[in-house]
């Protein structure tokens, strides 16, 4: 238990509705209780959210397509609840198209999710992106961009005092050599397995909060100097 609550709070900074369907591994690991869950139940915000690249092609393909009837039955199979009409599918595509990517495992997209609302439980108004990637092994990232943070610092300067950047093993920030990431913090928890570890990084990837958690079965060949000095950026459109 004292695993499972040590991962929520490496957790805290993600939690939105787009995860209410989230890789199995984090979902097995934070579900709780069960009563408690359905008892406090409360409806997600309508969100766009697709699995995998394939799945985004045929998004792109519908988006252009003149049979609205095709394009009707297509909106109505998205899933979230968050695509009303071809301008919903258009402004979702841009978006994904425009953010920076970290290449930070060789695996597949599996699901890309957008969703931007209010937080059931505190009024919070949010506005964020998750990316996941999943190996062959076993092996995935979920990369949270927060696009409703505009001031970076300032944000890093209100966590200072939760538990995330508290436990960071970083005494100061990292920065690549052409600027464009910066690496407020790491944490890493055991997974409850005992295999493997979640490593959780905050930064600031071309101006956007981003929070990525990386679970990795080889934690000893992860280093954050080596990692993000070498990390590929691309967009949505080079995998």
């Amino acid at each position: 238990m004292k695993k499972l609550v040590l991962i929520l709070i490496a957790l805290v900074f993600i939690l939105t509705g787009c995860q209410k369907q989230p890789e199995d591994e984090l979902q097995n690991n934070t579900k709780g209780n069960d009563s408690e869950n359905t008892t406090n139940h409360v409806d997600p915000n309508p969100s766009i959210n697709i699995h995998g690249l394939e799945e985004l092609e045929k998004m792109r393909e519908m988006a252009e397509s003149k049979d609205e009837e095709a394009l009707n039955l297509y909106l109505r199979s998205v899933n979230g609840g968050g695509a009303h009409n071809r301008e919903d599918l258009i402004a979702f595509l841009d978006l994904i198209d425009s953010l920076p990517i970290l290449k930070l495992i060789d695996g597949e997209i599996n699901r890309i999710c957008h969703e931007e609302g209010e937080r059931p439980t505190t009024g919070e108004y949010y506005n964020e992106v998750i990316i996941s990637t999943r190996t062959a092994n076993e092996e995935y990232t979920m990369i949270v961009f927060s696009l409703m943070i505009d001031d970076i610092p300032a944000e890093i300067e209100r966590r200072k005092t939760t538990e995330e950047l508290a436990e960071s093993i970083l005494k100061t920030p990292l920065q690549t050599k052409d600027g464009r990431i910066k690496v407020y913090s790491e944490a890493r928890k055991e997974h409850p397995s005992g295999i493997g570890d979640f490593i959780t990084w905050i930064l600031d990837l071309d101006g956007i909060y981003t929070g990525v958690i990386y679970y990795t079965k080889h934690t000893d060949e992860v280093r954050a100097n080596e990692v993000f000095q070498n990390v590929v950026i691309q967009s949505i459109s080079d995998y």
